[in-house]
């Protein structure tokens, strides 16, 4: 017998152990870890406070039945376990809540019902990942462009796109998404100008009714902000760009951003008068001269892991702060704008300003809030103003 024999006999041995080790590991990262990295585990409470995120949290201990103005206010989903009924009070059904909470409201389903839905208007949103295939948005998303070293989907990707195009959450459901992924974190202006700089050059490929006209940006990527980004002068050189080429960007900079954070009456989410303004904390005049949008209560997507979509409740807000915590506003409004455009697609990035912030309910302490059906009414009455003149002016040359 060859003295080689027990060496190779060993080596192989010692190989196919390895492969054997390997395929175990991969199977029980497959099976039972790859789960558990993925999805947060699910914690016991003994109590909860306002404002509290209970996600994936059981509930079963607490007797919640006196704790009617404290449950509006957390945030939740489907993974959160609640006492039995009785511990409940009579009204509260979270599923309930979380359905109604898709509700854009002030009016913005019955403009949807007019068929003003934000059809042929192509919009675009800068942000963290997304999986493109949720229920809520897949028929919407055109393209999905990835930036740099961009990990799996967080809560805000799929929030915010949810909020500006989805099925049941959005205020334009009938627009077409374009989604450009940023690392996260983020911090790096630079991203983001290269992500609006992509726009511009998608715009080049596409037929002038097909080129995208807004861009909703849930970020401060210059300016003041309490958490400032590298490479501020990048995006502002991109934003002057991409408006001069007739796009519409929405961020939540402080020197070009427009849009603030409001509460909806859950009561009655159909009226802008019962609208509440939600503060910067220490900073009670931050959003001071801002339009107004609804970011809470208000239920939207979630899709942590491939294939496992779902939705979160996000409850009654109480503060911000600085311009964190008003991510949802940003995609409301731009929505909003993508309805204007159906009706009147020549407006311009400063008309359709102008004309959200004209159409606003004001309160009495000089507060503005979004109000799409004025906003839509307006341009539909200018609209037909125009029509009217222009042909006056032709019967009397």
């Amino acid at each position: 017998m060859n003295s080689r024999s027990p060496i190779k006999i060993r080596r192989i041995a010692l190989i196919v152990g390895s492969v054997v080790l390997l395929a175990v590991a991969l199977l029980f990262f497959r099976i039972v870890a790859r789960p558990f990295w993925f999805s947060p585990p699910v914690r016991t409470l003994d109590q909860v406070s306002l404002h509290e995120d209970v996600r994936w949290c059981r509930l079963t201990r607490i007797d919640l039945r006196d704790k009617s103005d404290l449950l509006p206010t957390l945030r939740f989903n489907g993974q959160t376990v609640w006492p039995r009924p009785d511990l409940l009070p009579a009204s509260f059904d979270p599923k309930l809540v979380l359905t109604n909470a898709m509700n854009p409201g002030l009016g913005v389903r019955d403009l949807h019902r007019r068929g003003i839905t934000g059809a042929g208007v192509s919009v675009a949103i800068i942000d963290y990942s997304i999986f493109g295939a949720h229920p809520e948005y897949a028929a919407q998303v055109a393209e999905i462009y990835r930036i740099g070293d961009a990990k799996s989907p967080t809560m805000h990707g799929p929030a915010v796109t949810s909020l500006l195009v989805g099925a049941h959450c959005g205020t334009a459901p009938g627009a077409k998404l374009y989604f450009v992924v940023t690392p996260d974190p983020g911090g790096d202006a630079a991203t983001y100008a290269a992500g609006l700089d992509w726009i511009l050059k998608k715009n080049e490929t596409l037929a002038d009714k097909e080129k995208i006209r807004i861009v909703s940006v849930s970020a401060t990527p210059s300016g003041k902000s309490f958490r400032p980004f590298k490479n501020p002068r990048l995006w502002d050189a991109a934003f002057e760009r991409a408006e001069k080429k007739g796009i519409l960007v929405i961020d939540g900079t402080v020197h070009h951003g427009f849009v603030g954070p409001c509460r909806l009456d859950p009561a009655d989410p159909e009226d802008p008068a019962k609208c509440i303004a939600v503060l910067a904390r220490n900073r009670p005049t931050y959003f001071d001269g801002r339009l107004l949008c609804p970011t809470s209560p208000r239920t939207v997507a979630e899709e942590y892991k491939k294939g496992k979509p779902g939705f979160q409740y996000c409850g009654l807000q109480k503060e911000t702060i600085e311009a964190a915590g008003s991510s949802w506003a940003m995609p409301y409004c731009a929505g909003i704008a993508a309805l204007g455009l159906q009706v009147r697609p020549e407006l311009s990035p400063g008309e359709i300003r102008k004309l959200l912030l004209e159409s606003a309910y004001v309160s009495s302490d000089g507060k503005r809030f979004i109000n799409p059906a004025a906003f839509i009414a307006k341009i539909e009455s200018n609209s037909a103003n125009k029509n009217s003149n222009t042909g006056h002016a032709s019967n009397n040359p």
